[in-house]
């Protein structure tokens, strides 16, 4: 091969030949190299290199010049014969060398690559393969390549359908290597073909995706597996609530058919419960009329016990009317201050049987309220009551206060307190603060948790504070007009 090439200004050959008749297309290259022929020098110049045909513009001031060839990809030199006005073109190195060593890189990239490279017919039968795909499949390099297998059919015609379409999207399909073994490639190929449209042969990518599809086979399996438990977990908890559900429905059918019994025997019982009381009553004070002490205190004990007994009837009673929705509700518009006056002056009885103080805290214009007033005295009575039995010699003060909308009382004592355990169970139907004081004061444990009722159905609320041998503060906030209303 000639490392270089002279044709004359005109674009013919040293021979006088034609560019054209040596194979050599035109290349517009202007020269305007100063020194050519002593002169400016302009004119087309054509050449080709090793058959590749190459054009480009030289321009310069000087007579030698370096010039890249954009086709081509190296450099040639351009200089101007003297005296003949020719330009020499001779590459920097021979041009089979250049080829050779990018035919030798390409290969390296090819053989190195990671995934595997193939070109098939369109019936399935590999024509070459790179070296990673050789390893995916089990074969050796110097292996001939046969067909593809298959585990079904199915997959031999999806793979050709894939093979055939070249849609761009990639294929996951389960193939056999030589030695048995089954494993998953996805791969993207593209036909390749003639000028009449008929397909000559595929070429494609394909990576081995066996890990991965196993992985997210095992993926589904556990999911399938947690679904079948969450399935069964929620069959057994809707069982269990059905059944919870049942046991709930009886049992409040239970308490309610216990507090209809007890609201129906409300007057069987307390009828005779009055005789006693008042029995007892008239036969003590005929006994003290003839000084028969002995048996007027006997009397007093039975009136004592039979007024107990009442008070613990009427908690029961009222807790059972609640309970069945038989507790009514009357409301009417009366004065804060009168109720509290009324109220304190009970209140006095019961403060002289431990010694206690009572103070009340109350302007003498506070409003109306319109609410249940029965229900109202009977809250603040159960407070006051429970204060001054829980206060030895102490102070119990009733505090009241008027807001726009809201009516705040609060009773406060100086008695033996409540520990926090004490506190969380204190609203709590038939529950005292412990089994001592149960045997010490006595009483059922209803006050409180018909006083939290009476206010619910008034549309109010009542809050404790308490510390251990300090005292206990209550306070309760009602509402001007019953939201009912």
């Amino acid at each position: 091969m000639n490392n270089c090439w002279q044709y004359q200004r005109c674009g013919r050959g040293p021979g006088g030949e034609r560019a054209a008749e040596l194979g050599i297309c035109p290349a517009a290259l202007s020269t305007h190299t100063e020194g050519l022929n002593g002169g400016k020098a302009g004119g087309r110049l054509c050449w080709a290199i090793s058959g590749t045909l190459c054009a480009g513009t030289v321009q310069g001031s000087f007579a030698r010049k370096r010039f890249a060839c954009v086709e081509c990809d190296f450099f040639v030199q351009v200089r101007a014969d003297e005296g003949e006005g020719f330009v020499l073109l001779q590459p920097d190195q021979d041009i089979t060398e250049v080829l050779r060593e990018g035919e030798h890189r390409y290969q390296e990239m090819y053989d190195r690559v990671p995934i595997g490279l193939f070109r098939a017919r369109p019936d399935g039968e590999f024509l070459h393969a790179n070296p990673t795909m050789m390893r995916m499949l089990g074969l050796d390099d110097d292996v001939v390549l046969p067909r593809l297998r298959f585990p079904g059919a199915d997959g031999e015609a999806s793979w050709r359908q894939h093979l055939l379409e070249g849609s761009g999207q990639p294929l996951d399909i389960q193939v056999q290597r030589r030695d048995g073994e089954l494993i998953w490639l996805r791969q993207n190929a593209h036909p390749i073909r003639d000028e009449n449209g008929e397909v000559l042969y595929c070429e494609g990518a394909a990576e081995d995706v066996t890990e991965r599809v196993q992985a997210l086979e095992e993926l589904n399996r556990h999911r399938e597996h947690l679904e079948d438990l969450v399935r069964e977990r929620t069959a057994d908890l809707a069982a269990a609530n059905l059944e919870a559900q049942a046991a709930r429905e009886a049992a409040v059918t239970a308490d309610r058919t216990k507090s209809e019994f007890l609201a129906n025997m409300s007057h069987d019982l307390r009828t005779p419960l009055n005789a006693i009381i008042g029995y007892s009553e008239m036969l003590r004070e005929e006994a003290e009329e003839l000084n028969l002490q002995r048996v007027a205190d006997d009397l007093e004990r039975i009136d004592g016990a039979g007024r107990h007994l009442l008070d613990l009837l009427n908690d029961i009673l009222d807790l059972s009317k609640i309970e069945s929705g038989r507790m009514p509700f009357t409301p009417e518009q009366f004065s804060i201050s009168a109720l509290v006056n009324d109220v304190s002056t009970v209140g006095q009885s019961l403060a002289e049987r431990n010694r206690n103080v009572l103070v009340v805290q109350c302007d003498e214009w506070q409003g109306d309220l319109i609410t249940d007033k029965t229900k109202v005295q009977a809250v603040l009575l159960n407070l006051l009551g429970n204060a001054f039995k829980f206060t030895d010699r102490g102070r119990v003060t009733l505090a009241v206060r008027s807001c726009e909308d809201t009516v705040v009382f609060q009773v406060a004592d100086t008695g033996i307190g409540m520990s926090p355990a004490q506190l969380a169970k204190v609203f709590r139907p038939f529950v005292q603060a412990d089994l001592t004081i149960a045997a010490r004061f006595g009483g059922t444990g209803l006050g409180l948790a018909i006083t939290r009722r009476f206010l619910d159905m008034m549309g109010g609320t009542v809050s404790v504070s308490s510390e251990l041998g300090v005292g206990t503060r209550f306070t309760v906030r009602l509402p001007r007009r019953s939201p009912d209303l």
